[in-house]
């Protein structure tokens, strides 16, 4: 059977019909900022992770905070060079400045719960904080910063993007050797 419009408002109540469901399956499919880090897909799943109020806006004046010969922050610099276009300043570790600023601390007590891999995030609107036992976790921490920042920050050339961090707390470590 051929399927007959009756009238030509009929055909036109139909079309505009199926752009309206159409538009609407588009925009469902966008994905909306996410404000709230719990939502957010990390690989692995943090052993804690709390959300917070705001976000850091990484800019080319951020500043990296790290010790002396601290080649997490020098692979953190250069990792995020190319999408960024930001050439970050990393500075002696006693000149933590009051705003936008990205702290890379190895304990000097080590934390028992840390490990070797473990590590503490803490994003405020004033800077990123990134504690850990050694190297390793500071590593591991800044996949995870990596994960929370745009997904823009994978590519190989600059991006007009907005780089912001939402507010958060994570504490991760592995849960086995």
């Amino acid at each position: 059977r051929a399927i007959r419009f009756s009238t030509k408002l009929d055909m036109q109540f139909k079309i505009l019909i199926f752009f309206a469901l159409t538009l609407t399956l588009f925009f469902s499919a966008c994905e909306a900022p996410i404000e709230d880090v719990t939502q957010k897909s990390l690989i692995p799943i943090p052993v804690s992770m709390k959300s917070g109020s705001g976000e850091f806006e990484l800019n080319s004046t951020t500043q990296i905070i790290a010790s002396e010969g601290n080649n997490v922050a020098t692979y953190f610099k250069n990792l995020i060079a190319p999408a960024t276009g930001f050439d970050l300043k990393i500075e002696a570790a006693d000149k933590t400045p009051a705003t936008n600023y990205i702290t890379l601390t190895i304990l000097e007590t080590k934390e028992a719960t840390l490990g070797q891999e473990g590590y503490e995030l803490i994003i405020d609107k004033k800077g990123i904080k990134l504690t850990a036992n050694e190297g390793a976790g500071l590593f591991r921490g800044i996949q995870t910063i990596r994960q929370l920042l745009p997904a823009d920050i994978e590519k190989t050339a600059k991006q007009a993007v907005k780089w912001t961090i939402p507010a958060c707390h994570i504490k991760d470590h592995p849960n086995y050797e």
